[in-house]
């Protein structure tokens, strides 16, 4: 679709919603239809744009660059058009059946790249239209999920495209590993899961159980595989680009490609056949029990899970690798010199999506003495594939031509919510003001360990390091009667980087709805992790929506 074609049908649906107000919320045959959707523009702000060496070196040999103002020449590094609309269809509803059409389609457009040229210098043009600046990085990406939801007594299956929630912490993944995520755009806590989260085509089954602690058993198998969806290098969002003179300026593309770039079609290349070989199987056991402690009755919301699955991420499984790794692995982190970066068409399929198991469990309860609900997760990752370097052999290929290493993971989340008695409550200011009596607060803590020899792994949480430990917080409160709602998130992870994230939400009524937030990163070294790369990408962002 044209970009003009979308900007202007926008424009017309936002005339339309404005005129005829809640009508357009549908519910027709005695609400066996009903429909509601949402315009959004989401505009994001970059504070400042780096123009020089940022003064730190990855390697003796390669320097991190992040020559920004030569590819942005605007601080408006985001402006994203999106219009959504969810579905409920009610198809059968007996005594002994029901069944539910549950529909959510949404089409985006990103023009921050049209309103400032020089963003097309890190991407080919095509490549940046179809898989970046549109929902067309499949051709399916506009239906968010669509499925069939069917009840017959005990049990309850589901067919069709869907997203999944099996995460009772907030803001760290730790069981909740079915639906691979979209980070190209913008982060957990500015956006809800469901946004992030990619849809799987699948079946989905549940049985209602008459046995004790009411368990239900959960089963979910797809051959859909769906691969994380990183930030484009030269992207706000994404790691800087690496040096000035990857680009052909003269014609607006890009000779070899951009180190990212490169990734990408590499593991476009390496996406799995649709074959039965490559399922994704996942089963889940849910519970209640009752336990006493110090005679204290507790009631303990429980589950078991497993999960046999693709990664989502690729790794290097190829001899022909040996001269391209290096230069791939510093990159994430800084930039090369594009005269190191090979041609992806003269290696061939380099990479491959690995499988690996995952045990999970689950647990929540209200605790009567601390006033507050405690949640925990903790996994148990089997086999999880991770690119490495030979001990020794920095740049050099292992006898055996496989770059990929499996370790064990252990992770867990720790989280405490609470509702926290605000000062002042029964004055007047306070009733005038319309204030929640009470604010709400989560408190987390989340670690991992790698177990096995760590030297030279290529893992998501830095070089060489064994485990890694995050620190969260969030509150939230509520003013005129919930019209504000400020929030305020913060991450701090043990190697001295993480971010802090304020947010008023303004909700004058049925329909729009304003939010103003920014969100503030810092950094010890950016080698630290591949997130702490963020540390110049602070930025300021605005969203109106209107729902209907």
């Amino acid at each position: 679709m044209n970009k003009n074609v979308f900007l202007l049908g926008s424009a017309l649906l936002l005339v339309l919603v404005l005129l005829v107000g809640e009508a357009l919320a549908l519910e027709y045959l005695d609400g066996r239809i009903r429909v509601k959707g949402r315009i959004e523009q989401f505009a994001m702000w970059g504070w400042h744009i780096p123009d020089q060496n940022i003064g730190r070196t990855i390697t003796e040999n390669a320097p991190s660059f992040r020559p920004e103002s030569r590819y942005r020449s605007s601080h408006l590094v985001l402006n994203l058009s999106l219009a959504a609309v969810e579905g409920l269809f009610k198809l059968v509803d007996n005594e002994k059946l029901l069944v539910n059409l549950q529909t959510y389609f949404r089409y985006y457009y990103e023009s921050s790249p049209d309103l400032d040229s020089t963003v097309h210098r890190m991407w080919k043009k095509d490549y940046l239209h179809r898989a970046y600046q549109t929902n067309r990085f499949k051709q399916d990406d506009w239906v968010n999920e669509a499925f069939f939801d069917i009840y017959s007594g005990p049990w309850n299956l589901r067919i069709g495209k869907q997203i999944i929630f099996w995460s009772e912490v907030e803001m760290v993944r730790t069981v909740d590993k079915i639906n691979p995520i979209d980070m190209r755009y913008s982060t957990p806590g500015i956006e809800p899961w469901d946004e992030i989260k990619i849809g799987l085509w699948m079946i989905r089954a549940f049985y209602n159980s008459q046995l004790p602690g009411n368990l239900i058993f959960e089963t979910i198998f797809s051959l859909d595989h769906q691969r994380t969806r990183t930030p484009f290098e030269g992207s706000w969002m994404g790691l800087g680009p690496g040096t000035p003179i990857y680009a052909n300026h003269r014609h607006n593309s890009m000779g070899p490609g951009g180190i990212k770039q490169t990734n990408d079609d590499a593991w476009d290349d390496a996406h799995p056949a649709f074959t039965w070989s490559n399922f994704k199987f996942a089963f889940r056991i849910r519970g209640n029990s009752e336990v006493f402690m110090f005679k204290t009755p507790y009631v303990l919301d429980w589950t078991l899970s497993y999960i046999n699955t693709l990664d989502d991420s690729a790794v290097a499984y190829s001899d022909k690798l040996a001269p391209f790794n290096g230069d791939l692995a510093v990159a994430r982190v800084g930039g090369v010199p594009s005269w190191r970066l090979p041609r992806l068409g003269d290696y061939g399929r380099m990479w491959v999506f690995r499988r690996y198991e995952l045990l999970g469990a689950s647990i929540q309860t209200f605790v009567p003495s601390i006033k507050g609900v405690l949640r925990a997760e903790w996994s148990y990752e089997i086999g999880r594939p991770y690119n490495h370097c030979p001990k020794g052999e920095p740049d050099g290929l292992p006898e055996d031509g496989n770059y990929i290493t499996e370790r064990d993971h252990v992770a867990y989340g720790l989280t405490y919510d609470a509702a926290i008695p605000m000062p002042g409550r029964g004055t007047n200011w306070f009733t005038s003001w319309g204030l929640r009596p009470a604010a709400d607060i989560t408190l987390g803590l989340f670690q991992g360990w790698h177990l096995g020899d760590v030297d030279h792994i290529r893992q998501e949480f830095g070089y060489n390091q064994r485990s890694e430990t995050n620190f969260t917080f969030m509150i939230r409160h509520g003013i005129r009667h919930n019209e504000f709602i400020p929030v305020i998130r913060a991450l701090y992870n043990v190697n001295n980087w993480g971010y802090v994230a304020p947010v008023v939400q303004y909700m004058p009524g049925k329909h729009f709805r304003y939010e103003l937030g920014c969100t503030w990163f810092w950094a010890k070294n950016p080698r630290d992790s591949f997130e702490a790369t963020g540390e110049t990408r602070d930025f300021t962002y605005f969203k109106v929506r209107y729902e209907f």
